[in-house]
């Protein structure tokens, strides 16, 4: 279908399940292989294999070096519903909005905070709502700049239009000139 733009959703994966797992799966689930994609970390190119499920939905594994996770996507010429994606993934460990919420919410140290906030950009979706946005809000408002850069990237992976308001107010707020470079262009994307 070419012109037509695919919509998706992410489902981040327990750091346990191995890409041999998902193949096993998707070939008792009767998924075609439709191939692989072979990790350049020189050319910021993440591993990912990807199996028709039907003649327009996908599910592409990604290992996001950028983000630290892995993660699944599906998408189709329609944003999946809960159903249709809990259908797909059913059986597969991954992390929930509450679950990723939770681990926030008990991140002390700064490298546990930074794999927190990416870990809710991840599983952020616009329907996630308050319990997403308003900790990207807090990791935004960080006084380590490690952990307020992540927030900021946290915010363009979680796909939530609050992201965008956020991203204003901190432009309004953050010094940081690398920073708020990364900021403007993140943002200026949400507007594209």
């Amino acid at each position: 279908m070419t012109g037509t733009r695919h919509l998706s959703r992410r489902v981040v994966l327990r750091d346990h399940v191995t890409v041999e797992e998902l193949s096993a799966l998707a070939a008792t689930r009767n998924w075609a292989t439709r191939g692989a994609i072979p990790r350049n970390r020189d050319e910021g190119i993440f591993f990912e294999k990807i199996w028709d499920v039907s003649e327009e939905t996908r599910v592409h594994y990604v290992v996001d070096d950028f983000l630290g996770e892995r993660y699944l996507l599906v998408s189709g010429p329609q944003e999946p519903s809960g159903a249709e994606l809990q259908e797909l993934t059913t059986g597969i460990d991954q992390w929930s909005v509450d679950e990723a919420a939770l681990a926030f919410d008990g991140s002390v140290y700064v490298p546990e905070q930074e794999r927190t906030t990416f870990l809710l950009g991840a599983v952020a979706h616009p329907a996630a709502g308050e319990a997403v946005s308003a900790r990207l809000v807090r990791a935004s408002e960080s006084a380590h700049p490690s952990v307020r850069r992540v927030a900021v990237w946290a915010m363009a992976y979680g796909q939530d239009p609050v992201c965008r308001d956020t991203l204003t107010n901190f432009l309004a707020r953050e010094t940081g000139q690398e920073l708020r470079q990364e900021a403007e262009e993140i943002l200026r994307q949400f507007t594209d």
